[in-house]
C-alpha cells in the first residue's frame, strides 16, 4: 500500500497530496513537468539539481519557497505561472545558468517577491508587462524585454529585419565565440531552441 504521508514520482518526492514539491533527487536531470495538483515548491526542493535544464510549473502554482531552486545551475529558462502570489527569497540563487524568466502577463504587484528572490546577474532576461517588470528587472540588475514589444516575428532574426539569414547567423556567432554583446532582445531572437541560452 502507500504511504500515507508522502508520494513519490519521476525521482520527485511530494506532500500525499502531491500538492507540494517537499524534494527532487539530485541526479534528476533534463525536463521535469510538475503535476497539475502542485500547488507549493518547498523550501529547498530542487536545491543543487544542477542537472536540470528546465522545470515546467503547473497553472494553480501558488508559491515557490525560500531557496527553491538554490544551485541549480543547470536551468537555462523558467517560466512563472501567473497563478504564482509569492517567491521566497534566494528562490533563484545560484541559478547561474538561467537565461531567461518569462513572467505571467498579470501585474507584478500581484507577486509578491522576497528579497534576493532573483539572482542578480546580468546575463538573465526577464520577459514580462509593463514599467512594474523593468523596476523589478533593474532592482537586480537584469536585462528586460516587454513582451509587448517583442518585435522579431521570427525566432533567429536577431538583427530584426524580418529576414533570417547570414548576417543573422554572424551575430550569433560573434556573440557565442567573441563575446559580441547582443541586447536583451536580440539574445531573445538568437535563441532558437527557447532555452534560454544562445549556443551552438
Amino acid at each position: 500500500p502507500g504511504n500515507p504521508r508522502f508520494a513519490s514520482e519521476d525521482g520527485v518526492l511530494y506532500n500525499a497530496y502531491r500538492t507540494q514539491v517537499l524534494v527532487c533527487g539530485g541526479g534528476k536531470s533534463g525536463v521535469l513537468t510538475l503535476p497539475d495538483t502542485v500547488s507549493s515548491i518547498g523550501k529547498n526542493a530542487f536545491q543543487n539539481c544542477r542537472k536540470l535544464k528546465q522545470v515546467l510549473l503547473p497553472e494553480g502554482l501558488l508559491e515557490i519557497k525560500e531557496r527553491a531552486f538554490d544551485g541549480c545551475s543547470g536551468l537555462t529558462r523558467m517560466t512563472i505561472p501567473a497563478s504564482v502570489e509569492r517567491v521566497g527569497s534566494y528562490a533563484f540563487d545560484g541559478c547561474t545558468g538561467l537565461g531567461r524568466l518569462d513572467l505571467p502577463a498579470a501585474t507584478i504587484e500581484e507577486i509578491e517577491f522576497d528579497s534576493y528572490a532573483l539572482p542578480a546577474h546580468s546575463g538573465m532576461i526577464v520577459v514580462g508587462n509593463g514599467r512594474s517588470y523593468s523596476l523589478l528587472a533593474s532592482r537586480y540588475d537584469l536585462d528586460y524585454v516587454d513582451r509587448e514589444q517583442l518585435t522579431g516575428e521570427y525566432s533567429g532574426d536577431v538583427d530584426q529585419d524580418g529576414l533570417v539569414n547570414s548576417t543573422d547567423a554572424r551575430m550569433m556567432l560573434q556573440y557565442t565565440v567573441e563575446s559580441v554583446r547582443l541586447e536583451a532582445e536580440q539574445r531573445l531572437q538568437a535563441d532558437m531552441d527557447e532555452n534560454g541560452l544562445v549556443n551552438s
